[in-house]
């Protein structure tokens, strides 16, 4: 399972999280962060 998100910050960081790491199988999940040119949106808070 893979899950992508940009970071709150900075909207040009995109953030990948990975269940489990096929390179390295004793690491487990993964955090992988890169630099994209187009930033993410702002998204709305929730209202609960």
């Amino acid at each position: 399972m893979t899950s992508l998100c940009f970071g709150t910050g900075d909207r040009r960081d995109l953030y990948i999280v990975t269940a489990d790491n096929t390179d390295d199988p004793s690491r487990g999940g993964t955090i992988f962060r890169t630099r994209v040119d187009v930033p993410g949106l702002v998204a709305p808070m929730a209202r609960v």
